[in-house]
């Protein structure tokens, strides 16, 4: 299948970042097939250094994007494994995330680095169309899918590293890794509510992992 040109275009605006407070934003966009589509995001960064021996970073991110044409699934209808119909639909996405960073150096020998990513996606799915037929970008109406392929979830990513150079060569890592995620695949008219994503990710159901690793430098 071929699919049509796009354009984009992207930029960068910043202050100092050797300051102890720094603003960032960041405009991205694009133009795709043909025009019948587009995307664009925002995203802004604020870092804060309020002692040297701290930084702290807040960084959201907002993406909003029309797609003319947006594979759903291949589906086989007499099962001899090779696939008749290639099913494609027009999505109107929006996705928001919240990222934070905090970085601690409480001596030059014990630091401490989080990270915690929230992240919200919502999707609708319309004028579901298969390919008419190879290479050519032209679809046909289909009405032969059973599942809505919509989708509203949300997913929380975060690790917490604490390193200690209890000699010069050798380091003792702890290390906390959370990961929750929430997938609701057949949300009816799916809506992206982003405080409201944020705040439910830290609820939602998840697996908590506890790692530790020593390193020791022989020296020989």
């Amino acid at each position: 299948m071929k699919t049509p040109g796009r354009f984009l275009y992207w930029g960068k605006l910043s202050t100092d970042r050797r300051k102890k407070l720094s603003v960032g934003f960041n405009p991205y966009g694009e133009m795709v097939d043909g025009g019948r589509g587009d995307t664009w995001r925002l995203g802004l960064s604020l870092s804060a250094r309020p002692r040297p021996n701290i930084q702290f970073e807040l960084a959201p991110t907002y993406r909003s994007e029309s797609n003319f044409a947006q594979w759903i699934d291949n589906i086989d209808d007499n099962g001899d494994d090779n696939d008749d119909h290639f099913v494609f639909g027009e999505l109107e996405s929006r996705t928001f995330d919240l990222t934070t960073r905090l970085n601690v150096a409480f001596s030059p020998t014990l630091t401490l680095q989080t990270y915690v990513q929230s992240f919200a996606a919502a999707g609708d799915y319309r004028n579901i169309k298969e390919l008419a037929r190879p290479e050519p970008y032209d679809f046909d109406p289909y009405a032969g899918l059973n599942d809505n392929p919509d989708f509203s979830r949300r997913s929380l990513r975060g690790n917490m590293v604490l390193r200690w150079e209890y000699r010069p060569g050798s380091a003792l890592f702890l290390v906390w890794s959370q990961s929750r995620r929430a997938d609701l695949d057949q949300a009816v008219d799916p809506e992206l509510r982003p405080l409201a994503g944020v705040q439910d990710s830290f609820t939602d159901e998840g697996n908590n992992i506890f790692l530790v690793r020593l390193n020791y430098w022989l020296g020989i």
